[in-house]
């Protein structure tokens, strides 16, 4: 895998629609420009640099949290439970989510626990059969 530069999903959106908030005023800042012709370009940035500088920051805070809080935190909750599930852990750890598909991966992780949980017994019978069979082939 390459090493390239990674951000968070609440990073990149929160980015994104900041930028677009920023745009949409330099367009609505043109627009003013041309239909008031009393507005100098300086006098414009000067008006609407700070509605940009404003709208933008709350906009990417905004985003930013409600990502973190509704989207980052469960997945990586979810990750946690995949990697407790490769060590053994054995114990719940129930990951609930208000995003439909957060809670599709939750119940699926659950589904996969409980059909191994299920086939755990055939499954150690068989790692140690095939153990005994690798046994059996060095001698």
């Amino acid at each position: 895998m390459e090493n390239k530069l990674q951000i968070s999903m609440a990073s990149y959106v929160a980015l994104v629609s900041a930028l677009i908030t920023a745009i949409g005023m330099g367009v609505y800042a043109v627009y003013q420009f041309y239909s008031h012709p009393g507005h100098t370009v300086t006098g414009l940035i000067l008006e609407h640099g700070w509605h940009v500088i404003v709208l933008g920051t709350l906009t990417y805070l905004v985003s930013y949290l409600l990502f973190h809080f509704q989207i980052k935190k469960p997945i990586s909750a979810l990750w946690l439970k995949c990697y407790a599930l490769t060590k053994g852990y054995e114990g719940n750890s129930d990951v609930t989510s208000n995003i439909k598909e957060i809670q599709d991966i939750a119940d699926a992780i659950d589904m996969l626990k409980t059909q191994l949980d299920k086939h755990k017994d055939s499954i150690n019978k068989q790692k140690r059969g095939d153990a005994n069979e690798i046994k059996e082939e060095e001698k």
